[in-house]
């Protein structure tokens, strides 16, 4: 069974991502990786706190990780997308955005824990939520798209999709099964 995390240390991780995102996405269209990597580490230790952290947090967290270098990798890769900061290895994903898949794997068990409650919910999420973000980083400058929008946002919609339903069965590999009885 899912359990409710507490209202403040919900609010507070949302919070955060919230903060990761802007960070990540207005740092990088100024070329600048390291407010991202500071919010990142910031809901890093605030989640994985003894005290706040989810028995299935490494999990997911090392699970959103690869998902994100692999994803964004690919992407990149297949002429989809572009990201537009200057680094080192152009073809894998830029530390900025693996920042923010990081942050994402610490919100699955927390204030996205709801995503655990219906199947429909991480397809929605996904579908509509994945290509938004994607989408906004463009008016931010952090990312190009180099197809036409539809095209980009259907494989991106897949990603997602298909990443946030992963992330969630990881988390509910570690929850105890409801008791029948």
């Amino acid at each position: 069974m899912t359990q409710i995390p507490n209202r403040k240390n919900l609010l507070i991780n949302a919070g955060l991502f919230y903060l990761l995102w802007f960070a990540a996405v207005v740092g990088s269209g100024q070329n600048m990786t390291w407010p991202a990597l500071l919010t990142c580490l910031l809901i890093i230790v605030w989640q994985l706190h003894p005290s706040r952290r989810h028995p299935s947090d490494f999990k997911v967290l090392t699970v959103a990780l690869i998902l994100g270098l692999i994803a964004d990798s690919l992407w990149i890769n297949m002429g989809l997308i572009s990201f537009t900061d200057a680094r080192p290895f152009p073809a894998l994903s830029p530390l900025w955005i693996l920042a923010l898949w990081a942050g994402f794997g610490l919100t699955i068990n927390h204030c996205l824990y709801w995503l655990k409650h219906h199947p429909v919910l991480p397809v929605l999420s996904g579908t509509i939520g994945g290509p938004l973000s994607y989408y906004a980083g463009i008016r931010f400058g952090a990312v190009e798209y180099l197809e036409d929008v539809v095209t980009v946002s259907l494989y991106l919609a897949i990603g997602w999709t298909v990443s946030i339903m992963i992330l969630v069965k990881v988390s509910r590999l570690t929850e105890a099964p409801a008791s029948t009885g």
